[in-house]
């Protein structure tokens, strides 16, 4: 893993003003439009490489994601929040803070339910005040749609396999299309699809492969009326349930209603991964009754997600991985210790392993805006 670029490449983004451009030209895929993938994409274009994004889904975002449904309600239904601990991953979020993208959560100053609490068989516990929480704003997919400005984004295009040819590596779609062939290829899918993905790779399919994730049933229900004027957002304890929020106190959202997200623990849901939504999610709104020891109230939407891959059961403390050569190099939140910032952070590295093998043939000016952060989370 390269930790630092070469000097002359270092930290182009933090530079004043200059980017290396390359001899040659190199052309590079990233596959997965979740903070990782966009990071490393948007640090590569604004380094001078031609950059083209694919993503399996209809927008950018990955865990980061919002479900929005009828009536003005939005449910932060994956990543809830994110921590800032790394000096350069606080740098930006300060930044996205000066530009409305980020706002602090809970913010105290706004009300006394503003708090995080752990709560055991209806009763709170305690106050959850280890460290600042952070949400985007409006949803926690603007930071991606932030990163993506400018990109070359294309959406709905789930890439089956990465193929070597004697011209790159070629990507080949779910119906068995040629989408292009790359000079180099970031795959920022989960560890168990990135390790398919790299096949042709053995080692490195090898060593992606022995990180693991588990699952999450998450449940989003809207309210007419607030449930609680105590937290914004709970741990639940002596439960299958692990976690619970009111997304509408998040700032940005629709305040009009009461919006819960809630999210099942692993082991169940394992256990009923194959069950009907709508089962889960009636299960799931009835085991939160029980466990907050809030009263029951009538509900106006009920709906369930699952994730497939949630959170890794043993993340990677390296930020990246790449094969020998450094043609292919794997991100995501499953490296770097995990989180958003680990994502962030796993993204960077996977561009500075690229920009590092690379020679400089002149240096321009940049002419992206994010070029420094002030133009510039899944599950925390």
């Amino acid at each position: 893993m390269i930790e630092r670029l070469p000097e002359h490449l270092r930290d182009g983004i933090q530079s004043e003003g200059l980017t290396p451009r390359f001899s040659p030209f190199p052309h590079v895929a990233v596959i997965g439009a979740g903070i990782s993938g966009l990071f490393a994409a948007r640090t590569l274009q604004d380094h001078g490489l031609n950059v083209t994004v694919f993503e399996k889904s209809r927008g950018v975002g990955g865990r980061m994601a919002t479900r929005r449904i009828d009536g003005g309600n939005s449910f932060d239904h994956g990543a809830q929040y994110f921590t800032a601990r790394d000096p350069q991953f606080i740098r930006y979020a300060k930044s996205w803070m000066e530009q409305g993208i980020v706002s602090k959560w809970p913010d105290h100053k706004s009300g006394a339910d503003q708090k995080i609490v752990v709560i055991k068989n209806g009763t709170i516990e305690s106050e959850s005040k280890s460290e600042e929480r952070f949400v985007a704003v409006p949803a926690m997919n603007s930071i991606c749609k932030h990163l993506s400005e400018s990109l070359e984004v294309r959406t709905a295009a789930q890439i089956a396999k990465i193929r070597r040819t004697g011209a790159g590596l070629e990507l080949i779609s779910d119906a068995d299309v040629s989408l292009g062939v790359f000079d180099r290829v970031v795959v920022s899918a989960p560890a168990g699809q990135a390790a398919v993905l790299v096949a042709e790779f053995p080692e490195l399919a090898r060593q992606i492969s022995e990180i693991e994730m588990n699952p999450c049933w998450a449940a989003m229900v809207s309210f007419a009326e607030p449930i609680t004027d105590q937290w914004v957002g709970a741990f639940l304890h002596d439960s299958f349930l692990s976690w619970a929020a009111r997304n509408n106190t998040k700032p940005g959202r629709n305040r009009q209603s009461d919006q819960l997200v809630i999210h099942a623990g692993p082991d169940w849901t394992k256990e009923n991964w194959e069950r009907d939504p709508a089962e889960v999610a009636s299960r799931l709104l009835e085991e939160f009754w029980r466990v907050s020891g809030i009263e029951r109230r009538k509900h106006e939407n009920l709906l369930a997600h699952r994730w497939k891959f949630a959170i890794p059961i043993n993340p990677s403390l390296l930020r990246c991985f790449a094969d020998e050569s450094t043609v292919i190099c794997a991100c995501g939140d499953w490296a770097s210790g995990s989180r958003v910032e680990g994502a962030f952070l796993s993204g960077m590295a996977a561009a500075g392993k690229i920009l590092g093998t690379l020679s400089p043939a002149a240096e321009v000016a940049i002419s992206s805006s994010h070029r420094d952060p002030k133009q510039g989370l899944l599950f925390e």
